[in-house]
């Protein structure tokens, strides 16, 4: 589980090392990933540690570092989080950094960027005394629009079940998670919560949907694209044809043959929505009807079509296998139900009598199983960081030691990495080869 060592499959982006001072006043960090299984940049790594020692606010820092838009609070979540240095390092080399000067770990801090090629940018992110910032500098912005263009968006999975990123639309759970306090809201916190994973899960599965039908427009455009440079290479190679010699039949036989394949392979795409299933019985006994003299020339339309199909159908391939592995992982998982999917319908659970199953009926673990796995789905088709804080909430012992294997399988062909927080002994023991563990050293408070 770890990204090819070549240009195309290296990732400049992929995170290699945090290094984290003071958080929470206490802890300090060096997470060199670079040394699971000594692989560059794994696809997956994993962060354990005692309760209290910072896996979630790890992951926290994390997001909201990487994060620039600017009306998602991220500059003022991180003057809310208590550290004095919190540093990323990429496998290109560059550094951003999150700076406080001793003893102040919380409110202002200085943002920093260090390129690869060494040339450093920084500038303060002032907060005010409520720890909001509204104003940012030109050199941060800056900072943000490099840290923009490295187009690594980062998607965060909290302990809420709540996906978080800028890719997304602001999504508020009843009042909205993000604005409720457990201080001064504790009751209406405990009522809210239970239904947390069901209402996640709703929303993933809409935008599952919404992301399945942007892929197929995407790629059946770049299948409409070849075809249309095929049907332009053959307009300009068409020839008068002859009206003697050849063997007509040979060619009716090969173009038959051609014609039933496509036709199968085409019923296999429709499988999920991706095309309509090819009909080509009027096409054969056209074809098989021809007269031998027009043959070759209803060959060549025949041929040209045979050939624009198989395109359009080639450029599907990936998303058609993607799409297979996607559902299939799912229902290997499932044991009384199964889910089905279409792009036009999205995802529906059907229990093994046929009988159709809303999402709110699933059990705890089988609502954050398919919320994992719609999540993950969503990002395969760009280069992504993707945290997730206790993915094994719920999950019985089985499933969790399937699950990293699960979420790799689903990404192999895409640059995601996955950074996970975990207390789960089964994904250790599975997963050693990918375990970081944190192993904090107080550090003395000084004075002075």
């Amino acid at each position: 589980m770890s990204f090819e060592k070549n240009e195309k499959n290296q990732p400049a982006t992929a995170i290699t090392r945090i290094r984290i001072e003071k958080l929470f006043g206490q802890y300090s960090y060096d997470l060199e990933f670079t040394q699971i299984a000594g692989r560059s940049a794994p696809k997956v790594g994993i962060i354990y540690g005692d309760n209290g020692t910072g896996k979630t606010t790890i992951l926290e820092i994390l997001f909201h570092l990487l994060s620039t838009a600017g009306d998602r609070r991220h500059r003022s979540s991180l003057a809310g989080i208590p550290f004095l240095r919190f540093s990323v390092i990429l496998s290109d080399k560059t550094e951003i950094s999150a700076v406080r000067k001793h003893p102040h770990i919380t409110g202002s801090y200085v943002l920093r960027l260090v390129t690869p090629r060494k040339k450093v940018m920084q500038d303060k992110v002032k907060a005010t005394k409520d720890g909001s910032v509204s104003d940012i500098s030109p050199t941060v912005e800056r900072i943000l629009k490099y840290i923009d263009s490295l187009e690594t968006p980062v998607f965060f999975l909290n302990d809420q079940r709540t996906l978080l990123s800028d890719q997304l639309p602001v999504r508020h759970f009843e009042r909205g998670t993000e604005e409720i306090s457990f201080e001064r809201l504790p009751r209406e916190i405990r009522q809210i919560r239970p239904d947390l994973r069901g209402r996640a899960l709703d929303l993933s599965i809409g935008r599952t949907a919404a992301w399945l039908r942007r892929r197929l427009i995407q790629v059946s455009a770049e299948g409409e694209a070849e075809a249309q440079q095929i049907y332009a290479h053959i307009v300009k190679t068409l020839k008068v044809p002859r009206t003697e010699g050849g063997n007509g039949n040979i060619e009716r036989k090969r173009l038959v043959q051609s014609l039933r394949e496509l036709e199968l392979r085409s019923h296999l795409f429709s499988k999920y929505g991706l095309t309509l299933k090819i009909k080509v019985a009027p096409i054969i006994r056209s074809l098989k009807a021809s007269h031998r003299k027009v043959l070759p020339f209803a060959a060549q339309v025949v041929s040209s079509f045979i050939e624009g199909q198989r395109a359009r159908l080639d450029s599907l391939e990936k998303f058609n296998d993607l799409l297979n592995r996607f559902v299939g992982l799912i229902n290997g998982f499932l044991i009384d139900k199964r889910i089905i999917l279409n792009v036009d319908s999205g995802i529906r659970i059907l229990k093994n009598s046929g009988l159709a199953l809303e999402p709110e009926k699933l059990s705890s673990g089988e609502k954050q199983l398919l919320l994992l796995f719609c999540s993950a789905l969503t990002v395969t088709d760009r280069m992504s960081l993707f945290l997730i804080d206790e993915p094994e909430i719920s999950l019985n012992v089985k499933w969790q030691r399937r699950l990293i294997d699960s979420l790799s399988d689903i990404t192999k062909d895409s640059q995601c990495q996955f950074l996970l927080a975990t207390h789960s002994i089964e994904l250790l023991t599975k997963h050693k080869s990918h375990t970081i563990k944190l192993k904090p050293s107080k550090i003395r408070k000084e004075h002075g």
